[in-house]
């Protein structure tokens, strides 16, 4: 799959929601930051490429699901940071 324009094609990184003591969390769904690595970009994306490992909120994406797996769209401008450039 080959996002369109500014589109960017994410899997989003799964939070853990068990301590390592066993400690149940719940999942929080506040808008907060979310760490993710690009699958796919369009072709007006200028400033990220496939596996780049990105910081986003939570709240700007487009989640579908492809096969077994849930991807989610993100428009480049709603990026906020690129963790290992």
């Amino acid at each position: 799959m080959i996002p369109l324009f500014n589109q960017v094609l994410i899997e989003i990184k799964k939070k853990e929601l068990v301590t390592s003591s066993g400690i149940h969390l719940a999942p929080d769904e506040d808008g907060k930051l979310e760490e993710a690595t690009v699958i796919a970009v369009g072709d007006e994306c200028v400033k990220l490429k496939a596996k780049d490992r990105i910081l986003f909120k939570s709240y700007s994406t487009d989640t579908i699901k492809l096969g077994a797996d849930d991807v989610s769209f993100i428009k480049e401008e709603d990026v906020l940071a690129i963790l290992d450039a």
